[in-house]
């Protein structure tokens, strides 16, 4: 409070004191808190802007989140958006984290198109569209 009022550069920080958890993720099973995933986070600068952060999980609050659904390298900001779930009491969505997919290694020609004209069927392509990048959790593609 002695910041705002002299006037200085500030911050809104979520206190993120909640005791440590596990949640039920639909793709990789269990996953469990650390204490370095416990961390606060800003939901608003001193010029009183909301931060993009803050404003998904306001957003998924507004449009009834069920389902928490984002690539596996987000997986440590699944904490903050139940966190802010909890203490603001509203039913927590379902975490599900998916393999990062890179086709970069595909030809620049490969289009949902070609597949269409080549005649694959909807399903055959939806197929391969969810099976890609798949892995089991822990392992390396490399191995």
């Amino acid at each position: 409070m002695k910041r705002i009022l002299a006037g200085e550069r500030y911050r809104i920080r979520f206190r993120n004191n909640l005791p440590l958890r596990k949640v039920q993720d639909s793709v990789y099973g269990e996953l469990k808190q650390e204490k370095q995933d416990q961390l606060d986070f800003v939901l608003a600068g001193s010029d009183l802007r909301p931060t993009e952060r803050f404003m998904r999980i306001v957003d998924s609050i507004d449009v009834r989140l069920t389902h928490y659904v984002h690539d596996y390298r987000y997986v440590g900001e699944v904490w903050s958006v139940l966190a802010m779930f909890q203490v603001l009491g509203i039913p927590e969505p379902k975490a599900m984290h998916l393999p990062r997919v890179n086709l970069a290694g595909y030809a620049p020609s490969f289009r949902v198109e070609w597949l269409k004209q080549t005649g694959y069927s909807p399903e055959a392509v939806i197929n391969v569209a969810a099976l890609l990048g798949w892995q089991p959790f822990g392992s390396s593609l490399e191995n």
